[in-house]
């Protein structure tokens, strides 16, 4: 019965994979126009509540030169693929894509509405601005309303909403030499913990949200299923100018708060340098400086007894700095480039830790325009922090112990191949050693010292993980473009039985065509595969694999106005980025972008 239906699930992808493809060569038309670039294909992920930073629609300075032509080796998300997946459960379908250079010196307003209730909204405009400098605020609006999500049991149903409002102010200012920039951001999320407790198996009734008796006696009725994330992030630099062949630097200073309705507060600073020179022609020695660091507090005012949201305890323990010297060289030629360096990383925690690794990066044109060929021996220290997990993974208990994980080594080896004019084969595989990864798994049942109902704990364990990844890229001019891309992980992990949460194999696909010059429609595919994920009981169960299949259509109604319509899962599949929180089914969204 399971070969069957493993046998069933894999005709089915490939169905759908099938016609994607067979849509290439239907929808393409002549041309003998040659490709003189590599072709880049943007990664299309699974729906979900596109962070505003994403959506750069601030005009740029015109910093003009002639510079050598770079070799464009990597297709975008490739060498490395991506396994920590940025998705959200509820979402709101991605954005189209739209024509930026409209955007250059001109104000912009985008506002759109689907179904079931979600709601988009995005505004831009130069407050002042002249030759060298432009001063500008953006604001961004993604909202899903829903009041009664169903579950696997169609008797089940909760209230589910996720919103998403930020505003910032840009500022840039050009001088002969160099740019100065800066950017004030504030951010706010407010959601439901609308998912099943991890105890629930699919079929079972939902959870009552009344206490035990243990927990009424000591919380009283102030259980909590909603939260509210607020950020403030200040960022102030100085970076030089291409064409400034002098010295090549850039010099910033970052301050980001990250605060929570249930009183954890995360103050998060770096202070960076990078300077380099060129010594002889096309060779260049630098050096990147860095400190950093993260400090929590909880603010205990806020809930008379928070001692059951944290364990004050930890508040010493998470705090931690770092230091980070990283002397490099660089050489370009005409058929390779080269970056070396070494990476020195002193970090001040609960342990005082010192790491030096690798930094080195090849990539060579082996036949120009044919085959191109890229390797990479890489390291070093990841920060994590408690606000980056939870924009990850909305559903984390708040009071998440926070470590940063040591990449000691990552040799990757990869090779692009234009097997046609038109048509782009890349491979790549790498192997990593991996200290103190962070994986989520389902929070213990309600009790005494976890007053949250269906949340997300954090584990760490060693691990090594070899991915292997590869993908065809086709471009017929701008008419017809069209990918697929694949890519196989195998964790294992020292100390925890799988990777939870991590897919053992996923797949993209797409294609998108221009109808006319003002007119594009674009289907795409998604799946993840072979996820696991811990009960609370400490078992391991297989989730549902995750396949999205997404129609987006644009069209230019004149210079300064166009609409957008947008489905995604249009097969109404039932998965879970999370266990304990279904993704929406069917939805869509349209609307119109105004320029002005």
């Amino acid at each position: 019965m399971k070969l069957m239906t493993k046998l069933n699930n894999m005709k089915r992808y490939i169905v759908i994979l099938t016609a994607i493809a067979l849509a290439c060569p239907i929808l393409a038309q002549e041309t003998n126009e040659e490709i003189n670039r590599d072709v880049v294909v943007e990664r299309e992920y699974i729906p979900e509540i596109e962070e505003s930073n994403k959506v750069n629609t601030i005009p740029k300075i015109t910093e003009e030169k002639v510079e050598k032509a770079k070799i464009n080796y990597n297709i975008a998300t490739f060498p490395t693929m991506e396994t920590n997946y940025n998705l959200r459960p509820i979402p709101v379908s991605e954005l189209s894509k739209i024509k930026k250079k409209e955007y250059v010196n001109k104000g912009f307003a985008r506002v759109g509405a689907g179904y079931p209730l979600n709601l988009l909204g995005d505004f831009y405009y130069p407050l002042l601005q002249s030759n060298s400098y432009i001063l500008g605020i953006d604001l961004h609006h993604r909202s899903t309303w829903l009041n009664n999500v169903r579950f696997y049991n169609k008797g089940d149903r909760a209230q589910a909403t996720v919103m998403n409002n930020d505003g910032m102010l840009n500022f840039k200012k050009s001088f002969t030499d160099n740019i100065l920039f800066s950017e004030i951001k504030v951010t706010n999320d407010y959601f439901h913990y609308y998912g099943k407790d991890g105890l629930v198996r699919e079929g079972n009734t939902l959870p009552s949200y009344k206490l035990n008796d243990e927990v009424m006696a000591v919380r009283g009725d102030s259980i909590t299923t909603k939260n509210n994330f607020m950020g403030v992030d200040f960022e102030i630099g100085l970076k030089s100018k291409p064409e400034y062949e002098k010295i090549e630097y850039l010099v910033l200073a970052e301050y980001n708060f990250f605060s929570q309705q249930t009183g954890a507060n995360e103050h998060a600073f770096e202070l960076k340098a990078d300077i380099s020179k060129e010594v002889l022609d096309d060779f260049s020695v630098g050096g990147e400086m860095a400190i950093e660091g993260n400090f929590y507090k909880f603010n205990s005012h806020k809930f008379s007894d928070s001692r059951y949201f944290f364990d004050a305890s930890i508040e010493d323990s998470i705090n931690h700095m770092k230091l980070e010297l990283l002397p490099y060289i660089k050489y370009s030629h005409s058929i390779f480039d080269l970056y070396a360096g070494a990476d020195f990383e002193l970090e001040f925690a609960k342990k005082t830790h010192f790491v030096v690794s690798p930094k080195v990066r090849f990539d060579m044109s082996v036949v120009k325009n044919l085959f191109y060929l890229y390797a990479q021996v890489w390291g070093g220290v990841t920060k994590n922090s408690m606000r980056n997990i939870a924009q990850e993974n909305l559903y984390v208990t708040p009071n998440i112990r926070i470590e940063d994980t040591y990449n000691p080594l990552n040799l990757g080896l990869g090779f692009k191949v234009r097997i046609v004019p038109k048509l782009i084969f890349d491979v790549f595989v790498d192997y990593k050693i991996i200290k103190d990864q962070y994986f989520y798994t389902n929070a213990p049942v309600l009790s005494a010292t976890n007053t949250y109902l269906n949340t997300f704990d954090v584990v760490y364990s060693d691990a090594k993980v070899f991915d292997a990844s590869a993908s065809l890229t086709y471009d017929w001019s701008e008419k017809v473009t069209a990918f697929v891309k694949g890519a196989y992980h195998k964790w294992n992990c020292k100390e925890i039985d799988y990777a939870w949460y991590k897919p053992e194999y996923d797949v993209e696909a797409g294609v998108s065509y221009r109808v006319i010059r003002d007119f594009e429609l674009s289907l795409s595919y998604n799946l993840l595969g072979n996820r696991r994920y811990e009960t609370p009981e400490g078992t391991a169960e297989k989730m549902r694999t995750l396949h999205d299949l997404r129609f987006n259509a644009t069209y230019d109604i004149s210079p300064n106005v166009s609409v957008f319509a947008e489905c995604h899962n249009m097969t109404g599949a039932q998965y879970e980025l999370w266990y304990g929180y279904p993704a929406m089914r069917f939805n869509c969204l349209a609307g119109f972008i105004f320029v002005f």
